[in-house]
């Protein structure tokens, strides 16, 4: 069974979306302003530089998140290091339910991280494997580049392969405008294997790379957000380690056992008591199984496995290793609309069959979205009209997964002639 990108989300992210499932008591909401100093889209979180005390908090967020850039709804990859930020947040939990941020985007800019490949400091150039996978990033350090190592300022020799780092960089040049890295390497894919008596851990990540790390007594552990041990880990879990590139000994463990699936149902088993969805893109279809503590809703309304039907738009979360159902949201054909986001460029448009072509900005991935009444197309935050838009004008658009209709084309032009 393969496991989409979008999966590797781990520590934070799934912990939040437990928070579904999960009350919990006593919690308390907080305020706290100041600048956003990091954004990790494979977390799901943002770290934000507090007014007081040189502090710095890092919160995570959901899909119950709610979040504004300049007034306007936005995603949390719409936010950028220096915008200024009020957030809400649970004091216990600290995932945030409100982030208000204010700033001027720089469109330019993209981001990666990864584990550092090479370093040339006579040439000036960082290059960086994602850990996702996809081809090396080689961005260009200048005089104005901002470094930092393990928290503190530092210089592109400083930084060593192997090493951990986040860069963000102007698309077009390639010159880097902020690099953090820390001197811990990270590795994140899958539990391959666990030997709690001789203390080790094997993961597999993405881009096949294997390796084996020590896990000494005290190495902070953690499954689903909690607090865990080594012989809790199981081979097929998702996990995300930081270790010392030459003694490959763990400083810590991320671990998570639940994953999601999102696509439509291909077979319903009511005897066997198992459900298999197909994803909406790529991965093989999953088969889970029905337990009597799994929650099934259609079109929002409590199921049974019996309601579920072919071809029904489904979203489940599951445990990854017994293949466990944990909720599983149906929704009768017609109604559903997963929305799906993507940034990128435009490569066509056809006026005759009103459809906008995109490719994404990484080159994994080019859709063609039908483009409707209903479509909001913006120039520069300008209203525009389908005719407006131009091969190579860079565009964000959020779009229906199920019957690739656009809700949302948001374009961007050098200046206002463009259109």
């Amino acid at each position: 069974m393969k496991l989409s990108k979008s999966l590797f989300a781990l520590g934070i992210l799934i912990a939040s979306s437990l928070t579904i499932f999960v009350s919990v008591a006593g919690a308390a909401d907080k305020r706290a302003k100041g600048v956003i100093r990091e954004v990790s889209l494979s977390d799901a979180a943002v770290t934000i530089a507090l007014r007081r005390d040189d502090a710095s908090l890092t919160l995570a967020t959901d899909d119950q998140t709610e979040i504004t850039l300049n007034g306007q709804p936005a995603v949390l990859a719409d936010l950028q290091e220096g915008f200024k930020v009020t957030s809400v947040y649970d004091t216990e939990t600290l995932v945030a339910s409100k982030l208000e941020a204010r700033g001027a985007p720089n469109r330019n800019l993209a981001r990666v991280e990864g584990i550092i490949a090479e370093v040339d400091a006579d040439a000036g150039k960082l290059t960086i494997e994602p850990f996702h996978g996809g081809p090396r990033v080689t961005v260009i350090v200048t005089n104005s580049t901002e470094i930092t190592l393990d928290g503190r300022p530092a210089r592109l020799h400083d930084l060593v392969p192997g090493y951990s780092a986040a860069a963000s960089y102007n698309e077009n040049t390639f010159e880097a405008v902020r690099v953090f890295a820390e001197s811990l390497a990270e590795i994140r894919g899958v539990v391959r294997d666990v030997n709690a008596v001789l203390g080790t851990l094997t993961i597999a990540s993405s881009n096949d790379r294997v390796v084996t790390l020590n896990v000494p007594p005290g190495t902070p552990i953690t499954l689903n957000g909690l607090p865990a041990r080594l012989e809790d880990l199981a081979r097929g879990y998702l996990v995300k380690a930081s270790y010392n590139a030459d003694t490959l000994v763990a400083e810590r463990v991320a671990a998570e056992s639940i994953v999601e699936v999102t696509g439509h149902i291909r077979e319903v088993d009511t005897q066997a008591g198992a459900v298999t969805i197909a994803p909406l893109v790529g991965d093989e279809a999953v088969e889970l199984f029905v337990v009597q503590t799994t929650v099934i809703t259609v079109n929002g309304e409590p199921a049974r496995l019996e309601d579920l039907q072919v071809g029904m738009a489904a979203r489940a979360l599951y445990d990854i290793a017994s293949l466990e159902a944990i909720r599983i949201e149906a929704r009768r054909e017609g109604d559903e609309c997963t929305v799906h986001r993507i940034r990128g460029k435009i490569t066509g448009v056809d006026l005759d069959a009103e459809t906008v072509t995109i490719e994404a900005r990484d080159g994994n991935e080019t859709v063609t979205l039908n483009v409707t009444p209903d479509t909001e197309i913006s120039i520069n935050d300008r209203p525009a009209r389908l005719s407006d838009l131009r091969a190579g004008m860079r565009v964000r658009a959020e779009f229906c997964r199920e019957r690739l209709i656009a809700k949302t084309i948001a374009a961007s032009a050098p200046d206002s002639s463009s259109r």
